[in-house]
């Protein structure tokens, strides 16, 4: 069993929190400025540079529209450079002391064996993450959260569903970690409560919905002694066996997911929408996208991409949009999805932190016009916040709501968001990163990234090629495999 880790706790008098907020504000107000002063302005020689190296140009940088800034090739360290890089670093070891030293204490319930936490991770339904061991960082777990039943209908009517939802992934969970001793249990509880809750998960579903809520829950209710008996094949089968009951455990999963999405009240659609977002695309659902991404037959690394002991010719994953969280931004990106804007690009920065695209190059001011002699078209900065209407054109930070958790926070591999200007908030168009979670860098729940840039939805299928992909791969294609239905037009 994995050992269990304890998060330092706050300190009690207000005099050590005060003394440890005010290093922390210090660390972060010196930090951000360090790491930007002194960059030269964009030129045309340092955009090229940036266009065909992007990873060493930008590999410790935040994200940020490729082409908009960048330093020059080669050029030697300085003495004030090397400053800057140690006290960047003091800097930055004061202010994870401090986030530390800040953190909400550790609670029993927050700790979890391995794999992603369930949706209760701090024992309350719907909580995103907290200071324990294991934040929830399952993608499929967090879009069904991020779903706006809680705003629409309210805690009473949406607890239940959430409630069966935990129940659903603490199964997920001892499945995914070969717990059989606990397993069993989870499942029989799981079915207790589903026979419980019946009438209650279907009374906020609309008549029009009922028959197929009804049989989302029968669905359900058959999985339910099925994964029971794979777990018991499971149990007696040895490591390197295939083992049945992940399969029926994910099934199960995804059903509770239809079956909340069909909460959603049909007359939905965003509100706080600003005037500048009049006539661009939107989004009003969810879409799935394909991406099919392939090797530089001219490169010099690889020709193939190696994941978990295959060989793979492409490498081909799927993100879910999510408009009901972040209409603007996931329209925007399933529009030229649609247009086939990404067909033929390559991967323009890959380092491990981030996989970014959509450059098209400095002829198109390194975004999406829609003609030759239209003005590049850019969208407002939108951050989908848990319980509010989206903030448009400022952050997190602005705003004043640094307390207020994201809907589509990063802390999962493959988080989409547009990349931006860093100075300007209202600049991103065509380029997208998609984001890799590393818990020491990023922490959950704690990093510097939520609330900041537009994230609009999560990769949910062969997530692990994103980190076999290369800065040169051409992306092959890039197709909307369901949910264009749902596209529209803001007002």
């Amino acid at each position: 069993m994995a050992s269990q880790v304890l998060a330092m706790r706050r300190p009690r008098s207000r005099a050590g929190r005060a003394f440890a907020v005010a290093g922390l504000s210090v660390a972060t107000f010196t930090l951000v400025p360090l790491s930007f002063i002194a960059r030269p302005a964009s030129s045309s020689s340092s955009s090229e540079h940036l266009r065909s190296n992007p990873a060493s140009s930008f590999g410790a940088h935040p994200p940020a529209i490729l082409g908009a800034m960048g330093e020059a090739p080669n050029a030697p360290e300085s003495a004030w450079a090397a400053f800057q890089k140690a006290g960047a670093g003091l800097l930055a070891g004061l202010a994870a002391f401090c986030i530390a030293w800040t953190g909400v204490p550790a609670e029993p319930e927050q700790s979890w064996l391995s794999g992603p936490a369930p949706a209760m991770a701090r024992g309350k339904p719907g909580a995103l993450t907290g200071s324990g061991k294991r934040p929830n960082k399952d993608p499929i777990s967090l879009l069904q959260l991020a779903l706006p039943l809680e705003d629409e209908l309210g805690d009473d009517a949406v607890g239940p569903v959430r409630e069966l939802q935990t129940s659903i992934e603490k199964v997920l969970a001892y499945v995914r970690i070969r717990e059989y001793d606990k397993a069993p249990e989870a499942v029989d509880k799981l079915a207790n409560l589903l026979s419980n809750l019946k009438t209650k998960l279907l009374k906020p579903i609309v008549p029009e919905r009922q028959e197929k809520a009804q049989a989302i829950l029968a669905e359900i209710e058959s999985l339910v002694p099925k994964t029971q008996k794979n777990l018991i094949r499971d149990s007696r089968k040895s490591d390197d066996e295939k083992m049945d009951a992940p399969g029926s455990a994910n099934q199960l999963q995804a059903l509770v997911g239809q079956f909340e999405e069909l909460m959603v009240p049909p007359s939905y659609f965003p509100k706080g929408l600003p005037k500048s977002a009049s006539g661009l695309p939107l989004l009003n659902g969810r879409a799935v996208v394909e991406w099919t991404v392939k090797r530089d037959p001219n490169g010099e690394g690889d020709k193939k991409y190696f994941l978990d002991s295959q060989i793979a010719d492409k490498a081909v994953f799927r993100t879910i949009c999510d408009g009901w969280s972040a209409p603007i931004s996931a329209g925007n990106f399933v529009d030229l999805v649609q247009r086939g804007f990404y067909n033929g690009l390559t991967i323009q920065r890959a380092d491990g932190f981030i996989v970014q695209t959509g450059d098209p190059g400095a002829a198109s001011e390194n975004g999406f016009k829609p003609a030759p002699d239209k003005p590049v078209r850019r969208i407002p900065l939108e951050v989908a916040l848990r319980g509010q209407t989206p903030l448009y054109s400022q952050t997190i930070d602005e705003a004043r709501k640094l307390n207020t958790p994201p809907r589509i926070p990063f802390q999962a591999d493959g988080t989409i968001a547009m990349a931006r200007k860093e100075f300007e908030f209202d600049s991103a168009s065509s380029q997208v990163f998609l984001f890799l979670f590393e818990p020491d860098m990023t922490p959950a729940g704690k990093n510097m990234m939520d609330g900041r840039y537009g994230n609009f939805g999560y990769t949910t299928d062969g997530v692990g090629f994103l980190r076999k992909l290369a800065v040169g791969d051409i992306i092959e294609s890039v197709k909307v495999i369901s949910g264009a239905e749902n596209m529209t037009t803001a007002p």
